[in-house]
């Protein structure tokens, strides 16, 4: 993995870092991750007045010795606020995103891996205790569109509980829920040596999934897509814990690299066997395929005849992205 460190905010003449991109932009969305910038010394009123804004530098350290860029182009993820504490014998990972944006591909190669994800069906790979309460909504099979009722206090009450219930059963454990960033600074503390992995996805994509999947306007779609992003891209900085940047594009035509380097984050075994059901499981024209021992994905008639007149399906079937 690309391993990215944050150095020092400095005065910067703002025109000569114009080529200057946040680091989880470049991972996820442009051809090299591994940009380098150093800025210039400061330059006196002669040679132009620098700009009062100031500008946050990043730099690529690289790897085991790897002395080529194009080395780094093979990378899937890029690790920030590292190292992973794997040492740990506790420690409890956290999956994020956006919806439709790739977290479930993500999941299922860390269920793969063995993460215990406790994910309540062979769809989305949800926990339900986790992403439907925080919904305010019921979290038992066949009641997911039942509103609970309960305050924000409450809500997070439930959440807390529920991690109380996963650090007793489980030294390491994690969940995945594209919505996270509504409640996790709230039950952050309560958990142990908490690791974050985001995943990117090109918003264009992520956009025209949602306006596929439900409708409505393309300017609000686009706008969703790019403030859930820079809400998390916040958040890992305000939580400071670690995080593993995921490329969707790039972990979905690279699937084996993508398990290598999760196994790496998460401190798992990457065997053979891991590896060829992460590339059975991984689909690199798009979507996913079901994990092993999964029913068949419903027919869209099946969907269909299910939701009926609702506004919306309790969880992702099978075969979709999300």
């Amino acid at each position: 993995m690309a391993i990215w460190n944050r150095t020092s905010s400095k005065k910067t003449n703002i025109s000569e870092a114009n080529h200057l991109v946040e680091p989880a932009i470049a991972a996820s969305i442009t051809n090299s991750p591994a940009l380098q910038f150093e800025p210039e010394p400061e330059t006196g009123p002669a040679t132009g007045e620098h700009s009062e804004q100031w500008v946050t530098h990043w730099k690529v350290l690289e790897p085991e010795k790897l002395k080529r860029q194009n080395l780094y182009e093979a990378q899937t993820t890029a690790l920030i606020n590292g190292p992973a504490q794997t040492d740990e014998k506790r420690r409890t990972y956290i999956i994020v995103g956006s919806g439709r944006g790739g977290t479930t591909m993500v999941a299922g190669v860390a269920t793969i891996l063995g993460l215990d994800l406790n994910p309540s069906g062979p769809g989305n790979l949800e926990d339900r205790s986790f992403v439907l309460v925080a919904q305010n909504r019921n979290p038992a099979p066949g009641h997911g569109r039942e509103q609970l009722g309960l305050t924000r206090e409450g809500i997070i009450e439930r959440l807390t509980n529920s991690v109380r219930l996963r650090n007793k059963a489980l030294d390491v454990w994690g969940w995945k829920d594209p919505t996270a960033s509504s409640y996790l600074r709230d039950i952050f503390s309560r958990l142990r040596n908490p690791h974050i992995i985001m995943v990117w996805r090109d918003p264009a994509a992520v956009a025209n999934a949602n306006l596929a999947a439900v409708g409505g306007d393309p300017d609000q779609s686009f706008d969703t897509v790019l403030n859930n992003y820079m809400e998390y891209w916040r958040l890992i900085h305000e939580l400071h814990c670690p995080t593993l940047m995921v490329s969707y594009e790039r972990g979905r035509s690279k699937p084996s690299q993508l398990g290598a380097e999760m196994a790496e984050f998460l401190g798992m075994e990457m065997t053979p066997e891991k590896e060829a059901t992460i590339k059975e499981f991984v689909s690199p024209t798009g979507g996913y395929l079901r994990t092993p021992g999964a029913p068949p994905p419903p027919s869209r008639s099946e969907v269909q005849n299910l939701l009926g007149s609702q506004s919306g399906p309790e969880t992702t079937p099978t075969g979709t992205i999300s």
